[in-house]
Formats: C-alpha cells, structure tokens, sequence
C-alpha cells in the first residue's frame, strides 16, 4: 500500500478517535447554555474534528517544509541506459575514464540544504575534478556534493532541482582482474527519501 494512502486512512480513523475521547474528557458545549444537552455531543465532536484538521494540516506543512525531503542519485553511461536500476560499469581502458551522475532532489530547502551526497572511490582511483563541477574532493577520496550548492535556499519548497555531474577517475595503480561497486550515502537521513543505483569500476 503506497504510503500516502496509509497516512490518509491512519488520519480518517485516528482523528474521530482523538475527538471522540477529548470530547469524553471535556465537551466545551455542556458549559454553553444556549446549546441544548442533546446537541452539545454532536456539535462539540463536530468541532473538536475541525480543530484537529487544522492543527494536523499546519503540522504537516511544517513538517513538509523542514523536515521532509527526496534525494536521488543516479548513475549512469549514456543517456539512453539512464535507469535507476541499471549498474553500469566503469572500465579504465585508457588510464583516464568518466563516471556520470544525476543528482535530483525536491522537498524542503532548509532539509536539504543542510545535506550532502558522498560518493568514496577505491585508493586505486584519483578523483578529478571536472569545470563546472558542482562537488568538491576531500582528503578521503570522497566526491561531496552539498545540496544547497545546487538548490535555492531561499525558496521554501524545492520542487525539482537537478544536476548532472560527471567524474574523472584516473587509474593510479593497475591491479590485476579487480573491481569494486561505488554507491553514495547521504550526510543525513532522518525523515529523507534517498533512493540511488551503483556504479561498478572495472581494471
């Protein structure tokens, strides 16, 4: 079951069971003179509903505009095999080869600009860094990609924002028959929806 409609279900079921109990507890109406005792359980269910739909709509934009956020990394050799759930491969048949990568997010600006995508690369491999990049490599072999370098951060939501990177890797050393998959990881992933593909690196 898509988890959208969970969430909607869950809010149909739970909100009339909140209001009910909270009614049960303390029905504002029994103390209003002007509304009769037979009413006061229908009018203050009908009320408490209304109030709970509102504070659970102005949670969830606030949830939605800082907490919540997707983040997908897609790797890839040419446009036409640009598929998540392709693995392509990298071979360094010359010394100098190239790792394409599609990075695209949506969601909350203040979530996602305080992430990272991190792509580690092989001791075997020298990352270079290309013009135009819009990632930076560290003293980990480590491709970091901060998001807020590739969205406006003074929009609340980022509807799409998308970047296509390509890597250089330079072959510093020849080990024989060898291989190894890269994949990234996020900085932070409470609340985010991070779905990537691999990439595997062939001698």
């Amino acid at each position: 079951m898509d988890s959208s409609l969970k969430v909607i279900i869950l809010k149909a079921i739970a909100l009339p069971l909140f209001a009910i109990f909270l009614v049960g507890k303390f029905n504002i109406f029994d103390s209003i003179t002007f509304v009769p005792n037979e009413y006061s359980f229908e009018i203050g269910l009908t009320s408490y509903i209304a109030i709970l739909d509102f504070i659970y709509f102005k949670l969830s934009k606030y949830i939605d505009l800082n907490h919540k956020a997707s983040i997908e990394c897609l790797f890839y050799s040419d446009k036409l095999s640009k598929k998540i759930t392709n693995i392509p491969s990298v071979s360094f048949i010359e010394d100098v080869s190239y790792i394409n990568c599609c990075i695209t997010v949506k969601g909350g600006a203040k979530k996602l600009a305080k992430n990272a995508l991190i792509i580690s690369f092989p001791n075997w491999v020298d990352l270079q860094q290309t013009n135009g990049s819009a990632g930076i490599i560290n003293d980990k072999n480590q491709f970091v990609i901060e998001l807020g370098s590739i969205i406006c951060i003074d929009d609340k939501i980022v509807e799409v924002s998308t970047v296509d990177i390509k890597i250089g890797l330079i072959r510093n050393q020849s080990p024989n028959n060898y291989s190894t998959v890269v994949a990234p990881i996020i900085k932070k992933q409470f609340m985010m929806q991070f779905a990537f593909n691999e990439s595997e690196l062939c001698n």
